[in-house]
This record gives structure tokens, sequence and C-alpha cells, in this order.
């Protein structure tokens, strides 16, 4: 009898490992199946986090970009500035017009013309030298006009001196100022300031001598008188 229940046993064992054999093997698909699934989801939110990297990626390369244009067009419009304002000063003012002073407005009052000096010197040089040397003698200087040449701003060795003494100043002929001997006289004829000799003169020149002329006709109606 004990023999027959082991063997009962046996067969009831063998069959519980049979049916946990066969229960999984029923559940294996569905395991492989539900693995494939989780694969396939973390493959699509690889791949999702992917392309959302990419995009992020692509619109900071966009956004770069539009900054980096930005950047180079305001350089581009302060170079173009700098370089116009560099420009201007060279059309304009590269050269200083012989009449564009304030001394050649004073040369309608009462002036001496003289000639003589070291051409050598800077216009400004001339201009204080002559005005201390009249100064020396008494004279009420009012102003010194010496005109140059408006390219090459070397001085025509002439000079207007406006003073209110005339005889005083003339006096100073046949003297010296420095090693050069001065020619001292009353010139009567006013077209000597836009007539010079070997004077080339600019565009600008006529400008500056209208506004001389204008003052000069309102003056000579007594309407304004020309500070000298």
């Amino acid at each position: 009898m004990g023999k027959e229940l082991r063997k009962g046993l046996k067969r009831c064992s063998t069959s519980t490992t049979d049916a946990e054999a066969s229960d999984h093997k029923d559940k294996k698909p569905l395991q492989i199946a539900e693995s494939e699934l989780q694969t396939d989801v973390k493959k699509q939110k690889k791949s999702e986090s992917k392309q959302i990297d990419e995009d992020d990626l692509q619109s900071k390369k966009i956004s770069e970009i539009e900054e980096l244009k930005k950047v180079r067009k305001s350089l581009v419009e302060a170079l173009k500035k700098k370089l116009q304002e560099e420009e201007l000063p060279k059309k304009t003012g590269e050269f200083e017009c012989c009449f564009d002073t304030k001394d050649a407005d004073g040369m309608y009052c009462n002036y001496i013309f003289v000639r003589g000096f070291d051409t050598a010197l800077p216009r400004d040089v001339i201009r204080a030298a002559l005005w201390k040397r009249f100064e020396s003698l008494g004279c009420d200087v009012r102003r010194v006009f010496v005109p140059i040449e408006c390219r090459t701003g070397v001085p025509l060795g002439i000079a207007f001196v406006c003073v209110v003494e005339e005889q005083k100043a003339l006096a100073l002929g046949g003297g010296y100022m420095g090693d050069y001997p001065l020619f001292v006289m009353k010139d009567k004829n006013q077209s000597v300031f836009s007539n010079f000799p070997n004077f080339k003169g600019c565009d600008r020149c006529w400008i500056f001598l209208a506004e001389h002329q204008h003052k000069r006709f309102i003056a000579r109606r007594g309407k304004y008188r020309i500070p000298c």
C-alpha cells in the first residue's frame, strides 16, 4: 500500500510540474510581447528625446545666427559711420581757405600793404610778428591779414595790416623784421585782395569774398560799420 501511495504522489508531482511548465509556456509569449513593447516605448521615448534635443539645438543655432547677424550689422553700420566721419574732413576741410579767417573781414578798414618778410614761416607766426612790430611803433593794430595759398598754406609774401594811425604805420617803411627788410605802403586798390600774385585759390574763395563784398556794400550805405 505504501508503494502505491508513493506512486500516486509522484504522479501528482509530475502533473503539477507539467502544469507549471505548461503555464510558463503560455505566459512566455505575453512576457516577450510586453518586453518588446517596453523596448519599443523606450526607443520611441529616446527618439522623441533626441528629436527634442535636435530641435532645441537647431533653435539655438538659429538664435545664435540671428544674434551674429545683428552684431555684424551693428559693426558694419559703426564702421560706415566712422569712415564717413573720417572722409568728411578730407572733402571739406583738408586745407584752409585763404579768406576763411576773421582777419579777412577787416581788410576794408584803414590798412597798409606790407611785404618783404620770411615766407618760410607759418601764417600765424608772421601775423603775430607783424602785429608786435607795428605795435612797437605805437600803432593801434586791429587786424593783420596774411594771405596764403589755399591748398598748400604757404604765405604769398604780402600782408595787410589794419591800423588806426596810418602815418605811424607808414613810418615803418625801410625797417626790418628779423633779417628781412619790410616794404610798407598805403594801397588804395582794394582789388588786390582778390588778385594776389601767383594765387590759385580754391572753390570756397568766392564764397568768403562775396560775404566780404556784402559787408562792404552795407558799410558804404552807412547801415552797418565793419568792425576792424
